[in-house]
């Protein structure tokens, strides 16, 4: 019986744009190679870093000003990350307040300490604070861990109190969703922009 639900973030709940963010890096502050570093599922280089938590968010913005034209500002930086950010749609809030009354739920994602404060300002806003819906947050940047990589399902699993079979794991991302099977969870991927909410119901 499942008791549990772990939830990715980007592509699941909060919805990406990387045509707009890689346009937004070129064009607003010259840096023409960002496809080298960033993509939806997952980060290369030292966009990773900042992902696992191991580079903080100044040595991020200065690492970033290398590949950029003069002058850049750390604010221009954080703006160009986060136009990745396109939001939540409004009817996820009422999903995730029926999922909370049935089920112990769970964030787990690749994400970093930039990013995360904009993804916490949309759930703010639709009433459901982070750290009220979900009874924990796996976070890499918080764990200093990523997926795919088995360390953090198991880390996940050990502080959410449930055995594994007891959970369920939702993501967008084939890797990680073979990760979480490896690991004993059951997985199932979900394709972004799709209903969450029939998703869920089948």
């Amino acid at each position: 019986m499942i008791k549990a639900i772990f939830l990715d973030m980007g592509d699941v709940l909060v919805d990406l744009n990387l045509e707009r963010c890689h346009r937004a890096f070129k064009e607003r502050i010259g840096f023409t190679k960002i496809e080298d570093y960033l993509g939806t599922m997952h980060q290369r280089g030292y966009f990773g870093k900042l992902e696992k938590g191991v580079m903080s968010e100044e040595e991020f913005y200065a690492e970033t000003r290398r590949h950029c034209r003069p002058g850049v500002t750390d604010q221009e930086i954080f703006d160009c990350l986060n136009t990745l950010l396109v939001g939540i749609e409004p009817y996820k809030a009422d999903v995730l307040k029926e999922l909370a009354s049935k089920y112990d739920i769970y964030m787990l994602s690749n994400q970093n300490v930039c990013s995360n404060r904009v993804c916490a300002g949309f759930f703010e806003e639709l009433g459901i604070p982070m750290d009220k819906i979900f009874k924990d947050l796996f976070l890499s940047y918080r764990m200093k861990m990523l997926k795919p990589f088995q360390p953090i399902f198991k880390e996940a699993i050990r502080r959410s109190g449930h055995k594994k079979e007891e959970i369920l794991f939702i993501d967008d991302s084939p890797r990680n969703i073979a990760a979480a099977r490896k690991a004993g969870l059951n997985a199932v991927q979900f394709t972004p922009r799709e209903d969450l909410r029939a998703f869920i119901d089948r």
